[in-house]
């Protein structure tokens, strides 16, 4: 191509080069805004099935003796960068005495996040895992849309006589706790109790907290059946709730709350683990007094709990980890497992961050 041709074009394109390039460096706007607002969903979702996994991966660790461990997310933080690309590029005919300048440029946005954690420990450890959840918290919940029922059944440790499986908040015990049978009767008539309106708990001014239940004739009838299950006075209906346990209740009400890992352990005894693993000790098998294998299944927590186990990857799990060569996970259609879960979760943040944590922080950047 004759030069002087080339010359002649490229001043004559000139002004719109210069038009496509300050077009390319003040129109191509990022807008941070909106890269904030999906990586935040995309965040919030991540942090929420990595506190799930966390929950029921130390679930399955109770169930074998392994040591649970936890981690507290301390911080997380994104960083936006911006970098502009631009170019210019000149396609020569062969032959002909016109050339095409072709102006070119991207724009790409990089994402960094970060996420802090913090193992939970020393004191932070005691307060949130080790001591008793107030009832008060508990009755926040079945004044909530909690069924009473549920919120007692993995909470509560004892009421007056009725235990609830107390052996089983620590390591799986080798003989059944067959009292949580009378407990889980003791429950149902409180759900349905609170469905009708005739049971109800709440504090005074002083922070005293008391049962209320109403007026009832008739044999059968749910506030009958709770008064006799507790002996409690059938002709009061406004029962003093306190930690003492007596032996002659007649006006009052003891109840024994358990603490986060003593749920987690409860719960955990409904861990079903594979049959190889039973066999070969790994796991403890509970008996009943005539030597029988005991059903989890019927306490309060196992009717309203259940882990599964496979050694195929599962597809019906909407929650799922993998330990010791199998997968274990909650079903998606397991809807009584599910609302526990999420009321393990509701827990579990009630007692969390109320001490300052401590310790080396582990920061792991997200996605690459």
């Amino acid at each position: 191509m004759n030069p002087h041709v080339f010359k002649k074009s490229f001043h004559m394109m000139k002004p719109i080069v210069s038009f496509l390039i300050l077009s390319l460096m003040t129109g191509c706007v990022i807008d941070n805004t909106n890269q904030m607002a999906l990586s935040h969903a995309t965040y919030n979702e991540v942090l929420v099935r990595t506190k799930q996994e966390e929950l029921l991966l130390n679930l399955v660790r109770l169930r074998y003796r392994d040591t649970p461990f936890f981690l507290d997310t301390a911080s997380v933080t994104t960083s936006f960068k911006t970098e502009t690309r631009m170019g210019l590029g000149a396609l020569v005919p062969l032959t002909g005495s016109g050339s095409i300048l072709e102006p070119s440029g991207n724009v790409m946005v990089g994402v960094s996040p970060t996420v802090s954690f913090v193992p939970i420990e020393g004191d932070a450890f005691l307060q949130n895992f080790l001591t008793p959840i107030p009832l008060d918290e508990l009755l926040v919940l079945t004044q909530s849309g909690w069924g009473i029922d549920r919120v007692f059944g993995i909470t509560l440790e004892r009421i007056n006589n009725l235990y609830n499986a107390k052996s089983a908040s620590g390591p799986t015990p080798r003989y059944a706790p067959e009292d949580a049978l009378d407990m889980e009767q003791l429950l149902l008539w409180m759900r349905q109790s609170q469905l009708q309106g005739s049971l109800d708990w709440y504090s005074d001014s002083d922070d005293n907290i008391y049962m209320q239940l109403a007026h009832a004739s008739e044999a059968d009838h749910p506030a009958m059946k709770i008064r006799q299950l507790l002996e409690i006075d059938a002709e009061s209906s406004k029962y003093p709730v306190s930690k003492k346990q007596v032996g002659n209740h007649g006006n009052g009400v003891a109840v024994a709350t358990r603490s986060i890992m003593s749920i987690l352990f409860y719960l955990s005894q409904n861990v079903t683990v594979p049959r190889e693993h039973l066999d070969s000790g790994l796991v403890t098998l509970t008996r009943t007094r005539q030597g029988t294998p005991f059903d989890w299944a019927k306490t309060p927590a196992g009717k309203r709990f259940a882990v599964h186990s496979s050694r195929e990857l599962p597809e019906n799990a909407i929650l799922q980890i993998s330990y010791r060569g199998y997968f274990f996970f909650i079903k998606d259609n397991d809807l009584e497992t599910k609302s526990t879960f999420m009321l393990l979760n509701h827990l579990y943040a009630f007692q969390s961050g109320t001490r300052p944590s401590r310790g080396p922080a582990l920061t792991l950047p997200v996605g690459g």
